[in-house]
């Protein structure tokens, strides 16, 4: 394939020697001469190359948190004859920062040979990344012709949305079931939180005696220990907004996308089931289950979600009857934006579900994205007034917890531990 300069060099070529012909001027058609020659050599006797090259790209990790750096090896084998005067460029997904490295790269290969090329690249944001093919581009040491070379090579990154610590949060459904968790229960059997002692019955495990006592009362006596059970925690994820493709409605829904991985995350590890419903575009039901592999689908369903408009929820209790046990805790994370929801929480609250509120509050965040103006400060007010009966109606209903986007979610949920009724089992 030509370049632009071969394309010059022949257009200033027949310039020169039709100006020197009208002219009748033969200095001028000299200059034709030194244009042709590196013309000719420049185009014919540098031969394209045969260009064979195997490209194989590996990534650190599938998995990555937002703010995360990766690392992107590319390995490059010939198999065919050698490969000078080129350069290899593999696109950045959109959305991608390059950190560390570069990826375009100039490369010489022999014959049978092999290299490897490394750079790191940074996600500030989450959602799929996938990279596609990787080009190979020869130039001739004249640059009058060029040969581009296209490789498929996919790969693909998920990043997940930032995990908060959560550890310190008493978050923990109240109603239990019979399988194994953390959670302690009024039940009597094996488990790690001491209960009380009682008298030696056959078919007690013996590490379970309790000598000191025993030696105290004159007779065998045992340990007795409260069960940990676990339960279910349903999540509820609204990311609809009146404005679902504006600035402040999309760090809303990170918000609330954050809130959700990072609750779901926490209860996991606690051994619970939990399961999710998001709200955006369309509707998405993850069923309850437990473990590592719940979390990858939670997080697939929440990379996936895309803000939508603020619809009608009828469905809402449809989908809790339908999909989740009346036994479950109901976790909301929404900004509360549609007053809607309020009917739909009262109707929750009437088949005594547990439930919880997370709300991001939008308020500072609305503020920032807004020019100083004389009439910023009456808008903050109004907002705030708004947002204050908003947080007071759901307040009748269930416990709400205002949550201040930007800062650490876990002094928020802070606010769950306390006094509160034994768990039933």
């Amino acid at each position: 394939m030509r370049s632009r300069s071969a394309a010059g060099i022949l257009a200033l070529t027949f310039a020169f020697l039709l100006i020197g012909l009208v002219t009748r001027r033969w200095e001028i058609i000299s200059l034709v001469l030194p244009l042709m020659l590196f013309f000719y050599f420049g185009t014919w006797l540098h031969r394209k190359p045969i260009i064979d090259l195997k490209v194989r790209r590996t990534l650190e990790a599938e998995n990555a948190f937002e703010g995360d750096e990766l690392k992107v090896t590319l390995i490059l084998e010939n198999h065919g004859e050698r490969v000078d005067f080129a350069e290899l460029i593999d696109p950045l997904p959109n959305g991608v920062t390059l950190t560390s490295g570069s990826n375009i790269f100039p490369i010489i290969l022999d014959a049978d040979s092999a290299s490897s090329i490394e750079y790191k690249v940074k996600f500030s944001r989450r959602g799929r990344y996938v990279w596609r093919d990787v080009q190979i581009r020869w130039n001739d040491p004249a640059h009058m012709n060029f040969v581009i070379v296209p490789i498929t090579v996919e790969s693909e990154v998920k990043v997940m949305p930032r995990i908060h610590d959560l550890k310190k949060a008493d978050l923990r459904p109240r109603r239990v079931r019979m399988h194994v968790g953390n959670i302690p229960s009024t039940m009597l059997g094996p488990g790690l939180e001491f209960y009380g002692v009682r008298e030696y019955a056959d078919g007690d495990e013996l590490r379970h005696i309790n000598w000191k006592a025993s030696a105290r009362a004159d007779r065998i006596l045992t340990n007795e220990y409260e069960t940990e059970r676990s339960g279910d925690v349903v999540i509820i994820t609204d990311c609809r907004s009146a404005a679902p493709h504006s600035i402040a409605s999309n760090r809303e829904m990170d918000a609330c996308i954050e809130a959700a991985a990072s609750v779901s995350a926490h209860l996991l590890r606690q051994r619970n089931r939990v399961g999710m419903i998001v709200l955006g575009e369309f509707i998405d039901v993850v069923k309850l289950a437990p473990g590592h592999r719940q979390l990858l689908r939670i997080n697939d369903s929440l990379l996936s979600t895309k803000g939508g408009e603020i619809r009608s929820l009828q469905g809402l209790n449809m989908m809790m009857e339908h999909y989740f046990p009346r036994t479950a805790m109901l976790l909301i994370v929404s900004p509360l934006e549609d007053a809607r929801l309020l009917d739909e929480v009262e109707k929750l609250q009437a088949r005594q579900q547990e439930m919880i509120i997370i709300s991001p509050s939008p308020v500072a965040l609305q503020a920032t994205l807004v020019k100083d103006s004389p009439h910023l400060a009456l808008a903050l007010r109004v907002k705030k007034a708004q947002r204050h009966d908003a947080l007071a109606r759901f307040s009748r209903y269930c416990r709400v917890i205002d949550w201040e986007i930007g800062s650490p979610l876990s002094a928020h949920l802070l606010e769950v531990r306390g006094s509160r009724p034994r768990l039933r089992t």
